[in-house]
């Protein structure tokens, strides 16, 4: 007799590679941000900018992620994310990796956080 331990459906677990943000350093309101992620699994990014007075931009909450909009933006095929602020401030950003195996039974989560400052003009040297 044979005993054999696996997952029944096996997958990769989430992983993050590398995670950027364009441009470094300043950051102007109404400039467009890319942000850039490889690795392993679905990545939603959430821009830190909720609002809810305009009903827009995202925050995680991990107790609020995915209702009253407060869901993120999702990272598309080639790994990018692109963002305007409108307000100037301080955001905090949390990539969130997921994986889900055994047919929706297993499911992982990891996430890294980063924050960007926002600036009203361009700060000149």
């Amino acid at each position: 007799m044979f005993v054999v331990a696996c997952e029944r459906y096996p997958y990769d677990a989430p992983g993050i590679d590398t995670f950027t943000i364009e441009p470094e350093g300043d950051i102007t309101v109404g400039e467009t941000v890319t942000f850039t992620v490889e690795g392993t699994g679905s990545f939603v990014i959430y821009t830190g900018d909720y609002n809810a007075s305009r009903n827009e931009g995202s925050v995680y909450d991990s107790a609020m992620a995915g209702k009253n909009n407060h869901s993120g933006y999702t990272v598309n095929e080639d790994g990018e994310l692109t963002h305007e602020y409108n307000i100037a401030g301080t955001y905090n950003i949390v990539l969130l990796a997921t994986s889900v195996g055994d047919l929706g039974e297993k499911v992982e989560r990891i996430t890294e956080k980063r924050s960007v400052t926002v600036n009203d003009t361009v700060a000149f040297q």
